[in-house]
Parts: C-alpha cells; sequence; structure tokens
C-alpha cells in the first residue's frame, strides 16, 4: 500500500506566520506500508517603509521693537522657554515565517511486513525588505534680536532670552525575514 500526503502552501506579501501541520498513519495490517509526506511552503514578500518622526519646539522669536524715522525704541525682547523636543521611531518587519509540523504514526502494531517513510519539506523564500526612518528633534532656530533704529531714531532696546529644553532622536529598526522551522515527530 503507499499513502501519498502533500501539503501546499503558498503566502503572499508580507506574511506573518504559517503553520503547516501534515499526519500521516496507516492503519493497514499485514504487508510492506510505504508513507510519503511532501510539503511545500513557497513565500514572496516586498515591503517598502518610510517613516518620517519629527518633534519640534524651536522656531520661535522674541524680539525687541524697531524705531525708525526720529524714534526711539527701549523695548525689551520677551522671554520664550521651551519644553523638552523628543522623537522616537519604532518599526517592526516580519515577513515570509513558515512554521511546519509533521506527526507520523506508523501504526505498526501487529504488522507483517516493512515499513518506508519518506518526507520532503521544501521551502522557498523571497523578500526584498526597504525600510527609511527619518526621526528628528528640534529645540532651535529661534531669534532673540534686539531692536534696531533708522532715519535718525535711537535705540536702547535689548533682545529677549530664550531658554530651550533638550532634543532627542531614537530610532529602533527590527527586521526578522524568511525564517523557517520544521518538526517531524515518529514514533
Amino acid at each position: 500500500m503507499q499513502k501519498l500526503i502533500a501539503v501546499f502552501a503558498v503566502m503572499g506579501v508580507a506574511v506573518f506566520g504559517m503553520a503547516t501541520l501534515a499526519f500521516a498513519e496507516d492503519g493497514w495490517v499485514g504487508g510492506d506500508t510505504t508513507t510519503k509526506v511532501k510539503v511545500e511552503n513557497e513565500n514572496h514578500a516586498y515591503i517598502k517603509t518610510e517613516v518620517d518622526t519629527k518633534a519640534s519646539t524651536g522656531h520661535n522669536d522674541a524680539n525687541a521693537a524697531s524705531a525708525s524715522n526720529g524714534g526711539s525704541s527701549r523695548a525689551k525682547g520677551g522671554t520664550i522657554l521651551t519644553g523638552d523636543a523628543d522623537a522616537t521611531s519604532e518599526v517592526g518587519i516580519a515577513a515570509n515565517t513558515n512554521d511546519t509540523e509533521i506527526n507520523l504514526g506508523c501504526g505498526c502494531e501487529g504488522r507483517d511486513g516493512d515499513v518506508y517513510t519518506k518526507i520532503k519539506v521544501e521551502n522557498e523564500n523571497w523578500a526584498k525588505i526597504k525600510t527609511d526612518v527619518d526621526t528628528k528633534a528640534d529645540t532651535g532656530h529661534n531669534d532673540a534680536n534686539a531692536a534696531s533704529a533708522s532715519n535718525g531714531g535711537s535705540s536702547r532696546a535689548k533682545g529677549g532670552k530664550i531658554f530651550t529644553g533638550a532634543a532627542s532622536a531614537w530610532t529602533t529598526v527590527g527586521v526578522v525575514a524568511n525564517t523557517n522551522l520544521t518538526r517531524i515527530n515518529m514514533p
């Protein structure tokens, strides 16, 4: 007697897990027994990821007034107090994961003859992964200018004050692709 069990799994773009389970057991009593198990996993993935993360407390002005045409300015610029700018990007990509388990019971009890088992597992994975991550944190580009005078004017203006927080940017990228796990359990 001959038994053929085949499991085919074809998965598309960005496969995040496939469990293939194949069972084969022959209950035939007497004579030779041949058991064949064939598993084929084929995966293709194209993943393109673009991430832009920005945090900003900058681009502020604390300028004093200006004078012109004989006027005068004693203005004082304002005060700018910014907080922290924190930007974090986390990208996790998983593609083309095959988890194949084959459980074979031989059905050997009380059997006359030989038992033949042939197991074939084929995994074919292809992945192209492009990841572009841009993470920026900014507390700068602030202005605290004193006033100017023109056309005979006078200025005793004072520029403002700027106190900025900290700027931090963190990027984490994790990629797991084309992972195959095959388990064959025989008595």
